[in-house]
Parts: structure tokens; C-alpha cells; sequence
């Protein structure tokens, strides 16, 4: 039989079945016949049927029957022990997980004067971007400088001009106007986009912020030394081609899960509840294809709890207005997961951290609750890692509301099309000082400067995940339920919902805790 009838006859009879019962039900062929009589005639069997207990009944069941029996599948007591080690073994990761942190945020910022902290940081913003936008021309390109002398113009008078764009214009329908500044002289260019040129499309996607280059042709007349104007024709942005992720010879599975929302009204405990005991094995979720023994890390990608009246407005929505309680009692819902689990954190707009992004981990006074356990690391917003030689960047992505709703006119229910533009700009926030504030550090630890294997992003409470020029970018559901109304409404919500990441072949699927029993 398949795994998904199986369930379905438990089901029937009001029954669960662990994973590990699970696989030696269709392993040893035990017929549906053989399976309803056993729950059919037992009374004080547990809601849940673990492999003991499915043992212990057949075993009882075939008193008096013949060698076509029940006997004759499962053998004897110690043949029984033995298939039970065996497939526990083959059940179990065959090695602990090999990770590493690449990047994480420092608690400590800059003492420095914040002018000059904010000019170092995009300083450093620029740097980057510009040499990675570098790497994406022909090596024959001709490169203008904003302070253009009248001996270094080139014959052609065509090139591109690389800048960080300072702000857009629209000023006709038929063209547009992207002001380009120079990262030396602090002078911006005014870069005329034409209707006929092949980008000009794009003035609906530009971020502020961003480090681009505009390839165009130099004005017949401009003053000596400084460049005020530039036809356009083309659009470039730093980019990446086609993204090769690196196979693993170890493979294991990393659930990836966000938004938990403790401490709020409409966290949902009976779907964690199921989520422990699904990684427990006392519950099955029908249709996944791998047991949760593969599962040997999670990925919290921030708002582990719902914070207090300072941090949220649905003041009426919290049960405790106090952080400390709320992960002391999230705290006690971890401790259930199997230690043999990794679990990574990084905060969240909700969580003991500061507002401003990126983020230092969680307050180590204010959640020491989290810092309790052995197997749970707190690290900043976002996080670079590496399990099993497949690469994670994760963010919890608070900045983007209004860059994917406000600038790039994405539609709600798709944010993950936003995450493939950030990719384009390789970074994870570029406009400053719209609604999220940037933290003072003199480094920019929101560039992508390194393409990941896998994106995963919490904040939007929806589940989705696609590959995008090689980078699979997974977003996480929540365990909050949504709105009546509004923008995190019940229609637009993901409860429940989760990516579990391969690290061996890189596939992604799909969980959904609403279909546990």
C-alpha cells in the first residue's frame, strides 16, 4: 500500500501512526485486510500507533492463526529488534551537520560621528556593487567618470556611467529621468531615459539607493570637467548570471520557519504543537516524501515572539506585555524539538533587538530564555550560513513593504517576484530613510555580495518558494492567523506553512502542519 492510504485507513479509525510505524507497515507488506482487523478489535490502543505498539499487537493478534498469519510478516521477538535498528539507522542523518556562520551582525556599533559612519557605509556600498557590476560588462566597455575632461572623451562619445542613484524623475510620458550620483564628487548627472530606449520600461522598478550603470552617449555640449547630463539608453544593474549550485554528498533536510507571533492572541499553539510532534514522529503529515529524522536543523527567520505594546500596535492582541515572559514560554515549546535538531535564529521587527536593520541577535538579558538550550544559536538580520556546503542567506526582510509595494508596484500576494529584483540590485534594502531605518555601521552587511544557494526570507506570512536563475528563494507562512481585514488578512496568509530545503539536491517541499490530524 502507499503511505497515503495507510494514513487514510488510520484516519478511518480515528488513529495517527508515526512515521517510523509508518515505513514498516508498507516495508513488510501488511495487507489493508490485516490492518483494519488490528484496528478493529483493540480498545486501549494510543491515538497515536508507534512502531512498539503496532509490534506488540500483531504479535498478540496472531495467537491460534496459522503460518499465513501475521507471524510470518513480522518473525520473531528478536527479528523484530533487529528490523527495528536497522531502519532507525537508516531513518537517522548519517552525520551531524557540518555548519558554519559567514556572516553575522555585531552587537557593537560604531563610535564614529553617524555622518561619517553613514558616508563610510556607503562608501562600502558602492565599492562593492560597483566591481560586481564591473564584472558583469565585456572587458572592452568603456567606462565614463562624472568629471568627464574634454581630452578623455571617447571618439564614439558612448560608454557607461556607473552611480548610485540619488533619485527618479518622470517627466513625460515619453521619457524619464534617473539623477545619478557620483561617489567622488558627491555631483549628480542627470541621466535622460528616452522612450525608445529598451529600458525604459524599467522606471517603474528603479530603487533609490541603488548602485547602477547607464549606458548611453555623451551631450554635444557640456561644461569641462563636469557632467550634468546623459542620454541613456540601457539600464545595468550588478546582477549575477546563471547561479550553479554545488551538490552535497551529505544530504539533509532544513526546515525553515518564521513569524511564530508567541505572545500574541492569535498564535496558533495547536499547529506548533503538531509541528513537535511531527519532528517527534508521533504524527505523520500525509504526502511528504522523507521521514522527519532527515530534519536535522531549523531555521527561525525572526519574529519568534510578538514583543510588546512598543513594537506592535495590536496592543489588545497580546497576552503578556512583557518580552522576557514571551520567550520564556516559547522557550518551553523548543525544548520539546528532538535535540538532535540545530536550531539558527534571527530576529524580527517583534523581537529584543533593535528596529533599525540589520540586527544584532536577540538581547542575550532580555531573551535568555533563548540562550538556555544548547542546540538554539542566536545570530543577527540578516545571516549568512552554510550547512552541508549548500549556502543560506537569510533575512527576515521588515524593509521591503515599502520597496516591493511603494516602488517596484508589486502585488501582494507576490513578494517573492520583489526578492527577485533585490537579487538583481544584490542587496537586501537598498532605499534609505523611507520607513525602516539603517543602523549605524560603517559596513553595508545588507550587499549580496555572494550569490546564495537558497533565500529564505519570513515578515510577508506567506509560503512560496521558486528558483530564480539558479538561487531557490523560499519564503515562510507563520504561525499567527490572519485578519478579518486588512493586509495580513486570512486570504493572504500562509498558517501553517513551510519550506523544508534539501541540502543534498537543493529541492524544496512544501509542509503543511493544517494537514496533521
Amino acid at each position: 500500500m502507499e503511505k497515503v492510504e495507510i494514513v487514510r485507513i488510520f484516519l478511518q479509525y480515528n488513529y495517527n501512526v508515526s512515521a517510523e510505524a509508518l515505513e514498516f507497515i508498507q516495508n513488510h507488506n501488511i495487507s489493508e485486510k490485516e490492518l483494519k482487523e488490528l484496528l478493529k478489535s483493540q480498545t486501549e490502543l494510543e491515538p497515536v500507533i508507534s512502531i512498539d505498539v503496532l509490534k506488540q499487537n500483531l504479535r498478540g493478534n496472531q495467537k491460534g492463526q496459522g503460518e499465513n498469519s501475521t507471524s510470518s510478516i513480522i518473525g520473531k521477538k528478536d527479528d523484530i529488534e533487529k528490523i527495528s535498528l536497522e531502519q532507525k539507522a537508516s531513518l537517522e542523518p548519517e552525520k551531524k551537520i557540518d555548519y558554519s556562520i559567514d556572516l553575522d551582525i555585531p552587537y557593537k556599533l560604531s563610535q564614529e560621528p553617524k555622518i561619517t559612519i553613514f558616508r563610510n557605509l556607503f562608501l562600502d556600498r558602492y565599492h562593492i556593487l560597483s566591481k560586481l557590476l564591473l564584472q558583469t560588462l565585456d572587458t572592452d566597455t568603456t567606462i565614463l567618470k562624472h568629471s568627464l575632461q574634454q581630452d578623455e572623451i571617447p571618439h564614439h562619445r558612448s560608454g557607461i556611467l556607473i552611480g548610485m542613484i540619488r533619485d527618479t524623475q518622470v517627466l513625460h510620458t515619453n521619457r524619464f529621468v534617473i539623477q545619478l550620483e557620483d561617489h567622488l564628487s558627491g555631483r549628480t548627472t542627470k541621466c535622460v531615459m528616452v522612450k525608445d530606449s529598451s529600458s525604459f520600461p524599467e522606471y517603474r522598478r528603479i530603487v533609490r539607493d541603488s548602485v547602477i550603470g547607464v549606458a548611453g552617449v555623451l551631450p554635444k555640449n557640456f561644461n569641462e570637467g563636469e557632467l550634468t547630463a546623459f542620454w541613456g539608453k540601457d539600464i545595468i544593474r550588478p546582477s549575477f548570471k546563471k547561479h550553479q549550485f554545488s551538490s552535497s554528498e551529505t544530504s539533509t533536510k532544513v526546515l525553515c520557519i518564521s513569524d511564530i507571533h508567541l505572545g500574541s492572541k492569535r498564535f496558533s499553539g495547536r499547529l506548533f504543537s503538531r509541528l513537535i510532534a511531527y519532528l517527534n514522529e508521533r504524527v505523520s503529515i500525509p504526502d511528504i516524501p522523507f521521514s522527519p529524522t532527515e530534519i536535522s536543523s531549523i531555521i527561525i527567520a525572526g519574529d519568534l515572539v510578538e514583543g510588546t505594546g512598543l513594537v506592535t500596535k495590536e496592543t489588545s492582541d497580546l497576552i503578556t506585555d512583557s518580552f522576557e515572559e514571551q520567550y520564556e514560554q516559547l522557550i518551553e515549546l523548543l525544548k520539546e524539538i528532538p535535540e538532535r535538531i540545530t536550531i539558527f535564529t534571527i530576529p524580527g521587527e517583534h523581537d529584543a533587538s533593535h528596529l533599525a536593520i540589520p540586527q544584532p541577535a536577540i538581547d542575550k538579558k532580555i531573551g535568555k530564555a533563548l540562550y538556555s538550550l544548547p542546540n538554539i544559536k542566536n545570530h543577527g538580520n540578516p545571516l549568512r550560513l552554510t550547512i552541508n556546503g549548500m549556502k543560506f542567506l537569510i533575512f527576515h526582510a521588515q524593509s521591503c513593504d515599502s520597496i516591493f509595494y511603494g516602488l517596484l508596484k508589486i502585488k501582494r500576494t507576490s513578494p517573492i517576484q520583489g526578492f527577485k529584483e533585490l537579487l538583481e540590485y544584490r542587496h537586501l534594502s537598498p532605499e534609505f530613510g523611507s520607513f525602516t531605518a539603517y543602523a549605524p555601521y560603517s559596513r553595508d552587511y545588507l550587499v549580496i555580495n555572494e550569490i546564495p544557494d537558497v533565500l529564505v526570507t519570513g515578515h510577508f506570512h506567506q509560503a512560496e518558494n521558486e528558483t530564480y536563475k539558479g538561487v531557490r528563494i523560499a519564503t515562510c507562512g507563520t504561525f499567527k492567523k490572519g485578519l478579518k481585514n486588512g493586509e495580513k488578512s486570512s486570504d493572504n496568509v500562509s498558517v501553517g506553512v513551510f519550506p523544508v530545503v534539501d541540502t543534498g539536491t537543493g529541492e524544496i517541499t512544501m509542509i503543511d502542519l493544517k494537514k496533521i490530524p
